[in-house]
This record gives structure tokens, C-alpha cells and sequence, in this order.
């Protein structure tokens, strides 16, 4: 990433280098604006090859009304250069992707549709049409609370979140666990929740953002698809100073287990498609959602 000409404004220099029998060559460079946010293995999510053309989703800081988000699509022109066919938004489609003061959570391409997700206070999921790579479009967006830090697809349109459950609180927003969400895209016009699970209470995490494997997805033999992902489950209160209220307090809070003991908790429920957690858990424990 360097600075731009235009106030200093960050840009990503972008490479392309061609692998065949056993050697690389060099194919071309190009530049979008902003910046990948986020580990290198949470912004890789940020950009996706689709045959000689490559679509880039990057984070521009201080936006405005713009929005957080840009969407660039660029292509091999010859000469070593990567050309950008499209950005989004643009004059013809000015649509912010993402709201004043949002940033950019998680990024996930799927054939031709990417999904954005942008968080302040409230989680914005937004599905992009890139099947007409001159003219990409936002299709649908769906809010709800807390957010993703990653976007595991399921099948072409269901997708597992993997995140953080929030609620509002003197105009900012608090953490109050592990946030597990099935969000089904089968009409990306109308993006649809179709079930939660919150896991630990405020201060829990999970790594699956961080650690290379991060979730891992196995398909049962009677269709159910298995994850498994780390979860750092905190039951208590990591901010004790902090006054509350009580409908503020974290929900699915347990009691801190004594030294050397398990805590154990399960729970199940059903809005179109199930989710079910078991947490065995020190401080540390493994998640299991199976989704139909």
C-alpha cells in the first residue's frame, strides 16, 4: 500500500504474475484505492480472481456519505497493465456500499456475487452482481445485530457468520459475545437471517478470523453441514467497572467453573433452518453448529 496524490489517500498497488511449468512470470499492475483491512488471512477474502479479470473490495478511510466500501474491478490490458474496467459506487450507480463511520468486516465472492459486510453500529450484509463486470450493482442488503468478521459459504446461497453479537449503548456499541449466523442469499435482492446463536457472554472471541484453518465445514451423510471453529468463551463481566444496565448485561451468562472444572452448555433452535452449539469449555472451547 501506497499514498495517493489526491490528500494522501492510501492506494494498493496490485500484481499479477503468471505460474506455468514450474516458472513465473510477470503479467501486469494496476491500483484501486484504499486499503485491505484486517490479518493477511482476513483481507485475502478482499480480493478474487475471475478469469483474466480481477475484483477487489477495499476499505477507504474518512469516506463520508461515500461509504466505506469500493468495489474494483480490474482486467489484463496488455503492456503490463491491469486496467480498471469498473468501481463501485460510481456516477451511474452511487449507492454507498456501507454507512458513514462504518468500516468493512468481512468479504466473500461467490461466483459471480460478492458479499460485503460493514459494521458501526448495526451489521449491514450486502450482496453485489458481478455477473456484468462493466456494470456491478448492489443487489440487496440485510441489517441486523452485531456483525461478521468472516463469511464461510455453506452452498452457493447460504452462508455461515462467523462474528460478534452486539447491542447499543450510549451511541456506541458492546460486544456481548460470539455471534453464529446462518444468512441465506437465495434472492440477494432480499438477504434473510434465518437463525442465531450467541455464544459465551461479552469478552468471548474467536480466532476463526485469525488462524489460517479457521472453520472448518463438514457435509454429513444426511445433509447436514458439521462446523467446527475456536471460540474463547468469557462468562463474567471483563470491563467490572463499566455500570450497566440490566437489560445491557450479556446474555447466556454461566458461572465462572472453580479451578480445574468444565462448564458445559447446550442449546438448540429453529427459524427455517437449525442451529445447534454444545460449548465445553475452560476458557477456551470448540464450537459445533450443523445447519440443514
Amino acid at each position: 500500500m501506497r499514498a495517493g496524490s489526491i490528500a494522501d489517500a492510501p492506494v494498493i498497488d496490485v500484481h499479477r504474475l503468471g505460474f506455468a511449468g514450474g516458472s513465473v512470470t510477470y503479467r501486469g499492475s494496476g491500483a484501486v484505492p484504499g486499503r485491505l483491512r484486517g490479518a493477511a488471512d482476513t483481507a485475502r477474502f478482499m480480493l478474487s480472481a475471475d478469469g483474466p479479470r480481477l475484483r477487489v473490495v477495499s476499505q477507504r478511510d474518512g469516506a463520508g456519505s461515500a461509504g466505506p466500501a469500493v468495489l474494483s474491478v480490474l482486467a489484463d490490458a496488455g503492456g503490463g497493465e491491469l486496467k480498471t474496467i469498473e468501481t463501485l459506487p460510481n456516477t451511474h450507480r452511487p449507492e454507498p456500499i456501507g454507512k458513514p463511520g462504518e468500516r468493512v468486516h468481512a468479504v466473500r465472492f461467490v461466483g459471480a456475487r460478492a458479499d460485503v459486510v460493514t459494521f458501526r453500529n448495526i451489521d449491514p450484509v450486502y450482496t453485489i452482481d458481478l455477473a456484468d463486470p462493466a456494470d456491478p450493482k448492489v443487489l440487496g442488503a440485510l441489517e441486523v445485530p452485531g456483525f461478521s468478521e468472516r463469511l464461510v459459504p455453506l452452498t452457493d446461497t447460504l452462508l455461515l457468520g462467523v462474528g460478534q453479537d452486539s447491542v447499543p449503548w450510549q451511541g456506541a456499541d458492546l460486544q456481548t459475545g460470539v455471534l453464529v449466523s446462518l444468512i441465506d442469499v437465495a434472492d440477494p435482492a432480499r438477504p434473510v437471517e434465518r437463525a442465531r446463536r450467541t455464544i459465551g457472554g461479552r469478552g468471548s472471541r474467536s480466532n476463526s478470523d485469525l488462524t489460517p484453518p479457521g472453520v472448518t465445514v463438514v457435509r454429513a451423510a444426511d445433509g447436514r453441514f458439521r462446523v467446527s471453529l475456536p471460540v474463547t468463551v468469557h462468562d463474567g463481566d471483563p470491563w467490572p467497572w463499566v455500570a450497566l444496565p440490566d437489560a445491557l448485561r450479556p446474555r447466556g451468562v454461566r458461572p465462572r467453573p472453580e479451578p480445574g472444572q468444565n462448564s458445559t452448555s447446550s442449546a438448540s433452535m429453529s427459524s427455517g433452518s437449525a442451529i445447534a452449539a454444545s460449548v465445553h469449555a475452560r476458557i477456551s472451547g470448540i464450537a459445533r453448529i450443523a445447519s440443514r
